[in-house]
């Protein structure tokens, strides 16, 4: 009789112990399960949160906007700068004449700018100013991709200027069809234009420009001139209202243009 009752109490003590066991299992199994989703939503939070960089890393990419910037700052500097020597030109040869510098008119969805108008006594001019230096200017002058060229190992794509000025016409007779505009694409002396370009009515290099104007300045204007002082102001004021685009929409729009390509 004891030692059915030991028998017995071994058979519970083993029965406890095989339960605690398969407890012990189901927990580890159900720990194991929630850490691995703890694990999970742990490293998708890490995903989203932006690796730190080392000041090495923060420094040098520091730097490199810095350039950027410097770049872009001494490219438009670079390009006002010939602009106001074109515009110059103007004032100086044709006295009474009045210069619209950068004007952005609306093109539907787009703009446009335009480097220059120069309403003149003789005549009113759309210009188109590039200052490229010490390079070759290259490409076929009724395609519309051309290239400047500095070496064989630096080369950039340039929108034919022909095309851009134009364009420009378009968009200012777009407002004034009645007005009778001529056209400029005037180029540093200092770059290099092929032999079909310079025979283009419109292209002049900047030294043929002032050549151009000088011959004008000599004309009577007693005689030549064609328009008033009254009528260029009125002119004046007219595309003081077209332009109407800020700069920092036109820079939008022309990212937009070339994102699209």
């Amino acid at each position: 009789m004891k030692e059915d009752i030991q028998d017995v109490l071994k058979e519970e003590e083993t029965m406890t112990i095989m339960l605690y066991l398969i407890l012990a299992a189901v927990a580890a199994c159900i720990i194991f399960y929630i850490g691995l989703n703890i694990w999970a939503v742990l490293e998708t939070v890490w995903n989203f949160i932006p690796n730190p960089k080392s000041k090495k890393e923060k420094r040098k990419e520091e730097h490199i906007e810095k350039i950027q910037q410097r770049q872009r700052t001494e490219a438009e500097v670079k390009g006002e700068s010939f602009e106001a020597q074109v515009r110059d030109l103007i004032l100086f040869y044709l006295p009474g004449s009045k210069v619209k510098q950068n004007i952005i008119i609306r093109n539907g969805k787009f703009s446009k700018e335009i480097d220059l108008i120069a309403l003149t006594p003789m005549g009113f001019i759309v210009v188109e100013a590039k200052n490229y230096n010490h390079c070759s200017i290259q490409g076929n002058v009724k395609e519309k991709d051309w290239e400047c060229v500095y070496n064989k190992n630096k080369r950039f794509h340039l929108y034919n200027p022909i095309f851009q000025v134009v364009s420009g016409v378009w968009n200012i007779k777009k407002h004034f069809k009645s007005l009778n505009l001529e056209k400029a694409v005037v180029f540093s002396d200092n770059c290099k234009l092929t032999d079909e370009m310079l025979r283009e009515d419109c292209v002049y290099t900047f030294s043929s420009f002032r050549n151009r104007l000088m011959t004008l300045s000599e004309l009577d204007a007693s005689k030549y001139a064609i328009y008033s002082d009254e009528y260029i102001e009125q002119i004046s004021s007219k595309l003081d209202q077209i332009d109407t685009v800020s700069r920092e929409e036109h820079i939008k729009n022309v990212n937009k243009i070339k994102n699209a390509k």
